[in-house]
């Protein structure tokens, strides 16, 4: 029985069902299906897996039950069941993709849940090792036990009535397979499926499924030994490695000839002024001016061990902090408790005795106990872990190899008191902290008197000034603050041998920080404030004493081989003759690294002016150099630039998605395959530093990667944070500065956290695939060769002291201990992902320096994507060269993971594309020739979706997903501009130069290489779009407030503009003053207004635009990070034509200014001038006829094209559909114009130039083709002929049009 349903207006019939509910379902699926007003992307991500889901979870197990009834009674209750699920679930997917994605969901998730249920009821687990591949179970799982049988079984529940089979057994007996035939077809359309012929469907689909799964795992490992075989095979071919050899030959060179360039003083002029040409070189390269790449990493492992320990540090108090506010929050304790908790926490920290420290621990122990169990706070384990923390950084100073360079008595005072040991810190000499002291208050009285009464001053004005010195930290020794046992502080001079020890007014007026007195939370805070100090400055004194005495290390091995990269003199009689210029200042005396104790092994050592202020920090960037209102100006743009940066970033959630996803392409880039196991420990590991865990396994893990500069180091949050911190530094930003707080708590957020912690778990999961492959590789080669020596050239990454314990063993693998060999192994290994992954801490001087301008938006993010790639290539070539066979066979590895990233997978992933939708490259083409966005002209599109036609809908652009699809987008300009230039028929030097050079709408090789670095950035372009009025924010130029508007209401607009443009993208509307919206002038964003319409809170389901949002697309967007692009042909060839129009408008002009212009009187110039009319006319048409070929192409109709040109009022619609270009000529006012000047007209003239000049200058557009009947568009009868209008109006436009007829026959145009 038919339904009739309306739907919108429409009406349909439907003859599934006579429900009425569930016949509008279908009906409305119907219309979607045939309008195209569905995603194919929202389908595969959002309704494909919510349907199947649904049906495989929920529906299969229900009609299972059913169908047992049935069969016991003779009933049917399936088919109500079935008619209920088809009611209420969603609708079904109608693209394929969507219906591959509802049943991988559908038979993937019960086949998951009954496989985990079948393994841990049938096999013993084995105790969870980070890391470990080798299983989860003791014993290894049977294929059939516990792979096949459950997921056979769990297809058996999960399939439906409605299941479609893969027709496996339609060859085997029927008896037992009861495969479909014609009569079952009958009795599904009679709706008389028996209970028997549904258990029979779902027996043949767990049947099909089971025999699958028993060659999938033979597949896989075919495929696998395939690739490996090919790898290991290529990498011990002759050609390979001789190339490879020659290659690392070539690079060593250069390298080489770098290197020693920074001790050669050679000279270059730029623009008239002399520079130092290693100065310029070394704006380029990752190190910077540090002399050798092991000196790079021993400085950023300085950087990484200081940060180690302040993450560590900020998880315990952030530890603190949470417990206090929450007993507080919830009143757990009384104030006077709260109070004796805080004294507690800073007693078990810094107690004058060992009894007073564990009765405070005692205590904190029973807190825990009584009000925290079931919380993750914990005062006792936070307190043990910190003290812990300070004791071990305070060994680590004090060895043996630091003690002559720490201030007499410093070493004894810290021994003494381990376990208690903390620094008497003072707000005025805290960096950030607001500490004011208002001359004559009491404090300042106070010190005042204290200084004369112990005749350090001996007037007031002189006991002032030794105060205002204090607060402005002049003379303090910031590089050594001291014990609370031991020295004041302050050095000796300013008072006099005094320490702050007997001067309590001093240390008063200096802010201490003693945790003793204020209230609960104040006594809190000030704790933590101590421990903060305590261990920032025990962590950076013994970094950078390590680092100092790892750069002297590396500069003695230099020394004694013999190597002219050496840095480091004793005296300039060392010096090589033709190195010593270097070495010497403008005035010929060596440059020495200043004698003083902080500098540790590189007192007083000679080096170069370039190599001594990288080596120690000097900072000499423009920013700082200049004037105080500059900088300041300067830096608070750099703020709002780095802000901004921000929003976009970490408060997008499709950034937030794709930054986690792309990552995954860095380690296919490098060979790694996902392994399933190493990637959930590496989630594991980074999910536990977000939660800021202490103390276990995973957090120790996530310690030793950070300490080796693995994690946190993403490009992206690097720049911004540097940014910003510029501002910080500049301005003095204190902590009571409305900004500063809200940096400071944003800085190290949940979301920030998010951000940097989807980019550590891919840097993770590499480390771990290459400290895989490293072990393997060195262990097979010394079973091999006993002898295997891990030799020099294999030293890259190592640690100096690592190298110094491996040349004391010789370098034989086999005679390394085990702790040794990790070490190795980790070292290396930390190095090829810091090489191979985008890391801030390797960014070049020149991008730190473009960073600080207006232009480049994540510039550091394009740099290290440069830098990557080749070091990628470089390490294969390296290891290709080395050798090993098993070095070689990664080498191979990484070089393929490099092909497929670059070439492979996007091609892959564009064949897919085209032969699931029956697409073509002709298409492709058309789209992002004429009616694509700059930014997509370039980019990989696939298309996702056709229509009945075969015309593409839908597209996914690639370039979101691809991180290396920077360095394509490059190389695909050129390709598109051979492509498109022949399409059009260009000369081949227009190609040329399009490719390179692009055009006003399609952008070369050079803008997409260049965009990034001086490309407007997002704060510049808000600030020029208000000077000028103008923003390109849709795709086109468009006014931001129209000159009718008031005053009020334009300042109104701009500030809109400029809100929109900065705030995160999760806010869900836009403000448009003036305009009417959903709320007053705020109008929603796509996805809140498909949320709230599809809830039913709204009716206003179109947008701006007149376009209805797909909220699974929006959905789909938003959790995947893809985007989609639906074409608008129509609506983009509308303006191309006015385009079009406005450009063969301003061609004339050229030719009307030569009939103004009196001096004009000659037929030359007057053929000049039409020429270059012409010509100007000719590329507008031949771009608009290009177009309408490419919209015909995308499926758009022949008469609807030309509507779409007619309402334009375009001249000559019909040639332009015909790709037929017709000259331009002189109207009779243009006639009449040079008449009145006082010449003659030269007609005859311009008639032969027609002939001679104009014709061949300009080429014809391609023609219509025999095959093909041209365009006639449909005439009004009523209408007058042009030979009618004229003869009515002799002057009048048609009788100019008459005579332009008889130029185009004479130029043989039809």
């Amino acid at each position: 029985m038919a339904v009739k349903v309306n739907v919108d207006g429409q009406i349909v019939n439907v003859t599934d069902t006579d429900d009425p509910k569930l016949a509008k379902k279908i009906a409305r699926r119907e219309l979607k299906k045939r309008s195209g007003d569905y995603s194919a992307l929202g389908e595969t991500f959002i309704k494909g897996p919510i349907y199947g889901l649904q049906t495989g979870l929920i529906q299969g197990p229900v009609e299972l039950a059913s169908t047992l009834v049935d069969l016991a009674a003779d009933t049917d209750y399936t088919s109500d069941i079935n008619e209920f699920f088809e009611k209420h679930k969603v609708e079904k997917p109608i693209s394929a993709a969507g219906n591959v994605s509802s049943a991988l969901f559908q038979f993937g998730a019960p086949a998951s849940i009954a496989t985990k249920m079948a393994r841990k009821s049938l096999l013993k687990p084995k105790p969870g090792k980070l890391f470990d591949q080798s299983g989860k179970y003791i014993q290894k799982p049977k294929l059939f036990k516990h792979t096949i049988a459950p997921i056979a079984t769990a297809d058996f529940i999960a399939a439906t009535s409605d299941t479609p089979e893969l027709g496996l057994f339609d060859a085997l007996d029927p008896e037992f397979f009861a495969p479909t035939n014609p009569e079952e077809e009958i009795k599904g359309l009679d709706e008389k499926i028996t209970a028997a012929d549904r258990i029979g469907k779902r027996l043949r689909v767990g049947a099909e499924g089971a025999t699958l799964l028993l060659g999938l795992p033979y597949l896989w490992r075919g495929l696998k030994a395939a690739g490996s075989g090919v790898a290991s095979e290529l990498s011990q071919t002759k050609s390979v490695v001789s190339a490879a050899d020659w290659v690392k030959n070539k690079k060593d060179y250069i390298r080489g000839m770098l290197d020693e360039g920074q001790f050669k003083n050679k000279k270059i002029k730029i623009l008239g002024k002399e520079y130092d040409q290693y100065d310029i070189i070394s704006k380029f390269r990752s190190r910077g001016a540090l002399p050798t790449e092991d000196v790079a990493n021993v400085k950023a492992a300085k950087t990484a061990a200081m940060n180690q320990q302040m993450t560590v540090l900020e998880s315990s108090l952030d530890n603190i902090w949470g417990g206090f506010k929450y007993l507080d929050k919830n009143n757990k304790m009384s104030g006077d408790d709260l109070t004796s908790l805080a004294d507690n926490i800073r007693t078990a920290l810094y107690g004058e005795s060992k009894k007073a420290q564990q009765n405070a621990l005692n205590t904190l122990k029973q807190v825990d106990n009584q009000f925290l169990k079931d919380q993750k706070f914990s005062f006792f384990d936070t307190a043990n872990l910190t003290r812990n923390q300070i004791d071990d950084l305070s060994r680590l100073l004090i060895q043996e190899d630091n003690l002559k360079y720490l201030p007499k008595g410093y070493a004894q005072a810290v021994d003494a008191n381990l376990g208690k040991y903390g620094y008497t810190a003072y707000r005025a000499f805290i960096k950030n902290v607001d500490h004011v002291v208002k001359m004559n208050s009491p404090q300042w009285k106070n010190a005042r008197k204290e200084l004369l009464d112990n005749d350090i001053a001996k007037t007031p004005e002189k006991a002032d000034q030794i105060l205002k010195d204090l607060l402005e930290k002049r003379n303090f020794d910031s590089s050594y603050m001291v014990p609370d046992m031991a020295l004041g502080g302050v050095k000796v001079g300013l008072l006099k041998g005094k320490q702050l020890d007997s001067l309590p007014k001093v240390r008063e007026f200096l802010g201490e920080v003693t945790g003793k007195t204020g209230t609960a939370a104040e006594r809190v805070s000030e704790t933590m404030m101590k421990t903060r100090a305590t261990l920032e400055n025990l962590a950076k004194q013994t970094s950078e004493l390590d680092y100092l005495r790892n750069v002297s290390m590396i500069n003695n091995r230099l020394a004694q081989t013999g190597s002219t990269q050496r840095f480091l003199y004793d005296s300039i009689d060392e010096i090589p003759d033709a190195q010593k210029a270097a070495f010497l200042d403008d005035y010929g005396d060596a440059v020495r690294i200043p004698d003083q104790a902080k500098y540790g092994d590189l007192a007083g050592k000679i080096t170069t002016k370039r190599i001594a202020d990288a080596i120690t920090d000097v900072q000499t960037g423009l920013l700082e150099r200049s004037p105080g209102a500059v900088s300041k100006t300067w830096a608070t743009f750099l703020g709002f630039k780095g802000a901004i940066q921000k929003a976009k970033t970490i408060y997008s959630p499709i950034t937030q998605v794709r930054n986690a996803t792309s990552a995954s392409l860095f380690a296919v880039m490098n060979g790694n395959i996902p392994n399933g196991k190493v990637l959930d420990d590496a989630l594991s590991v980074v999910l536990a530093s977000l939660k800021k865990t202490q103390g276990d396994d995973l957090a120790k893990y996530y310690s030793n990667a950070q300490g080796r500069n693995v994690v946190q180091s993403g490009a992206r949050i690097g720049e911004i944070d540097s940014l910003i911190d510029d501002m910080e530094r500049v301005l003095k930003l204190k902590e009571t500065n409305p900004f500063s707080k809200v940096y400071k708590k944003e800085k190290n957020n949940l979301l920030t956290r998010i951000y940097v912690g989807s980019d550590d778990v891919w840097k993770i999961f590499s480390w771990e695939m290459e400290k895989g492959r490293l072990a393997r590789a060195f262990n097979n080669a010394a079973k091999k060769n006993v002898a295997f020596t891990i030799t020099p050239n294999l030293y890259k990454g190592l640690a100096p002291k690592t190298i110094r314990e491996l040349e004391r063993k010789k370098g034989v693998w086999s005679q390394l201990d085990n702790k040794l060999k990790n070490e190795i192994i980790e070292d290396i290994g930390a190095d090829v992902v810091r090489n191979t992954v985008p890391n801030y801490s390797k960014v070049p001087p020149i991008i730190s320096m473009l960073r600080r301008t207006p232009f480049g938006n994540f510039i550091a993010f394009p740099a290290e994507t440069i830098r990557t790639s080749l070091m990628s290539t470089s390490r294969a070539i390296d290891e290709l060269a080395s050798g090993v066979p098993e070095l070689a066979d990664i080498g191979m590895r990484r070089l393929m993971g490099n092909m497929a990233v670059m070439y492979g997978i996007p091609k892959a992933t564009y064949e897919f594309g085209k032969y699931m939708t029956g697409a073509d490259d002709e298409q492709v083409q058309a789209y992002k020739r004429s009616f694509a966005a700059p930014w997509e002209k370039n980019a990989d599109l696939i298309p996702i979706r056709t229509d009945k036609d075969g015309n593409i809908v839908e597209f996914y652009n690639y370039s979101y997903t691809n991180p290396y699809e920077y360095l394509r987008a490059p190389l695909n300009a050129v390709f598109n501009a051979v492509q498109n230039g022949e399409t059009r028929g260009d000369k081949l030097h227009e190609i040329l130069m399009q490719g390179i050079k692009g055009t006003s709408d399609n952008p070369g090789m050079l803008r997409e290489f260049l965009e990034p670095f001086v490309g407007e950035s997002i704060a510049t372009n808000v600030g020029l779009d208000i000077a000028r009025n103008v923003t390109y924010t849709s795709g086109s130029a468009r006014p931001i407030w129209s000159s009718t508007d008031s005053a009020g209401l334009a300042w109104q607009k701009g500030i809109a503009h400029v809100v929109n443009t900065a705030f995160p993208p999760f806010i869900p509307a836009q403000w448009k003053p003036g305009e009417t919206g959903d709320w007053g002038p705020l109008f929603l964003k796509d996805l809140p207004r498909a949320t709230v319409a599809s809830l039913g809170f709204s009716e206003k389901d179109l947008n701006k635009k007149g376009v209805r949002p797909n909220i699974y697309n929006q959905l789909a967007e938003s959790f995947t990070g893809l985007k989609t692009i639906k074409p608008t042909v129509e609506r983009t060839l509308r303006f191309r034509a006015f385009d079009a129009k406005n450009q063969m408008r301003e061609a004339v002009s050229y030719y009307t200014a030569a009939t103004n212009n009196p001096n004009i009187l000659n037929p030359e110039e007057h053929v000049k001038a039409l020429m270059r009319t012409n010509e100007a006319r000719f590329k507008a048409i031949k771009d608009l006829s290009m177009a309408v070929e490419d919209a015909k192409a995308l499926g758009a109709d022949e008469n609807e094209v030309y509507e779409v040109l007619k309402g334009t009022k375009i001249s000559n619609p019909e040639a332009i559909m015909n790709q037929t270009f017709i000259p331009y000529y002189p109207s009779a006012y243009q006639i009449e114009k040079v008449l009145a000047k006082g010449g003659e007209f030269p007609e005859q003239e311009l008639r032969q130039s027609f002939i001679e000049e104009i014709r061949p200058t300009l080429p014809e557009l391609p023609t219509v083709g025999f095959d093909k009947q041209p365009f006639v568009p449909p005439r009004d009868p009523r209408r007058l002929t042009t030979r009618q209008k004229a003869a009515q109006d002799p002057k009048g436009s048609a009788a100019v049009l008459l005579r332009q007829k008889e130029i185009e026959k004479l130029l043989g145009i039809e």
